[in-house]
């Protein structure tokens, strides 16, 4: 007589892989989807500018420019807020790029140029946009008018050569937060080592472009399996300087992202997604020191961050030293 054959029994610890896995995969998608990521820069980056706080502005249009690098709202936004911080040369760069890259043909982007060519006393240059924006069939008056009255008379040309500025770039950065983290720069402005927890990595540009690697003896000291020194995933700007830094340290997680200084505009040191957002102010001469910091959760993953209540807040200090 023929056996009957049994029935097979589950697996519980089949389910569980197959629950584990598909929470992975939702939540690699919440890292790397730029949908929610580029909407929420966007909308933060109009909100300051709405606001007049510009140096906000500048961080939140760069975020949205670090997801999609041919966003058009991205560069202008931020370009107008470049004009309003009296950064008229940054202002020209994010334009040109929409003008030369993206190929536009909006009149009113030849008329925010013009005004930030003006700004930097380049009447010719300013009066060529002019006659584009014309020709693309925008009314200039006001604009030519503000040119005409802004162009200084003729006057003999000086055969002295003209005096360069200097540009004093930090040399050290100090930020107490979730975490400690030294930031040391060279005499260009770059990055070459950090200090996170006491855990030192250094950066090196040989081939023109950032490599790291964290202290090979403090690696190796790391007797215990579960604790490690690693670089999971480092991004690089266009320059080759760092743009964001996601490593591994004993029993914590390290995520910052830096801004167009070098200076960390994200710092966190944490088992959980909770850092600082933090901002800076260029002072009259120059110079850059710390404006403000806010305790946040959700940045790391999806990039909304949350103010942390203040049951939970996190003080932080910072200091910016040349």
């Amino acid at each position: 007589m023929p056996t009957q054959p049994q029935k097979r029994k589950i697996n519980p610890l089949a389910i569980v892989a197959v629950i584990l896995l598909v929470l992975a995969a939702g939540m690699l998608f919440l890292i790397f989807a730029p949908g929610p990521r580029m909407k929420w820069a966007l909308s933060m980056g109009e909100k300051y500018l709405t606001e007049c706080d510009y140096t906000q502005a500048v961080t939140m249009f760069s975020r949205a420019i670090r997801v999609d690098a041919r966003s058009e709202p991205a560069y202008l936004g931020r370009a107008e807020a470049y004009i309003q911080l009296n950064q008229p040369a940054a202002a020209v760069e994010d334009l040109t790029f929409v003008i030369d890259e993206l190929t536009t043909d909006d009149a009113d982007v030849y008329i925010q140029r013009a005004e930030a060519y003006t700004m930097l006393g380049n009447t010719d240059a300013a009066q060529a946009d002019l006659d584009t924006a014309a020709s693309l069939g925008a009314d200039t008056t006001a604009a030519e008018e503000t040119l005409a009255a802004l162009t200084p008379e003729p006057t003999p040309e000086s055969t002295a050569a003209p005096e360069e500025k200097k540009i004093e770039h930090p040399r050290e950065f100090r930020f107490h937060g979730t975490g400690n983290g030294d930031f040391f720069y060279d005499e260009d402005g770059r990055l070459t080592h950090i200090t996170l927890d006491g855990y030192d990595l250094y950066i090196d540009y040989t081939d023109g472009k950032a490599s790291a690697a964290f202290d090979e003896a403090q690696v190796n000291a790391m007797d215990d399996p579960h604790y490690i020194l690693e670089i999971h995933e480092m991004t690089l700007k266009a320059d080759g300087t760092i743009d964001t830094l996601f490593t591994y340290l004993p029993d914590v997680a390290s995520y910052i992202e830096f801004n167009e200084d070098g200076l960390p505009s994200y710092f966190s040191i944490a088992q959980d997604d909770l850092g600082h957002l933090i901002t800076y102010t260029r002072t009259e001469d120059g110079r850059l020191t710390m404006d403000s910091t806010q305790y946040v959760f959700g940045y790391i993953f999806d990039h909304v961050a949350e103010p942390v209540g203040e049951e939970f807040m996190v003080s932080a200090e910072g200091e910016v030293i040349y």
